[in-house]
């Protein structure tokens, strides 16, 4: 349960990284230690380039297009690996905002995406149960589709 935590921890640093823009907005986060660490709620290129994370989460979908596109981007492992991916947001963001039960699912989501040899959900389903229990609506095949089929919701 400890690789949970530590992916949920580690996805939420990264999805902070909104790279178009550095900010003096500080989000506050404990590590796996138990250490306050203060992190930028957006980051420009060179701090990731500083970071380079294995792995990056965005909500921006212009980020997630156009990081492909971008030569100076594969100095970032997390590029060069095909590790980028899109957070879910229908009907609201799965792991940023607005803050609420879709975090839920959100966390499942990350498990499975960071660690799919601990975590191995059915997402399908997992969204199927979801939406019946917090939206009282049962989604169709359909939108289960279109939430796992948006390029960059899942590995390639």
């Amino acid at each position: 349960m400890n690789r949970f935590f530590s992916a949920l921890l580690h996805a939420v640093l990264l999805c902070a990284l909104m790279c178009n823009h550095a900010t003096a907005q500080t989000r506050t986060f404990t590590d796996d230690a138990g250490r306050v660490v203060k992190l930028p709620a957006q980051a420009g290129f060179e701090q990731v380039v500083l970071w380079n994370p294995q792995v990056i989460i965005t909500n921006d979908a212009n980020f997630y297009r156009d990081v492909w596109t971008k030569p100076e981007w594969n100095i970032i492992k997390a590029v060069r690996t095909k590790r980028v991916f899109l957070s879910p947001h229908l009907p609201f963001g799965w792991i940023d905002y607005p803050p609420g039960a879709n975090r839920l699912i959100g966390l499942k989501w990350l498990a499975n995406l960071l660690y799919p040899q601990e975590f191995k959900y059915d997402l399908a389903k997992e969204i199927d149960t979801f939406y019946s229990l917090f939206y009282l609506q049962k989604p169709s095949a359909e939108q289960i589709a279109r939430i796992l089929g948006e390029p960059g919701v899942q590995s390639k």
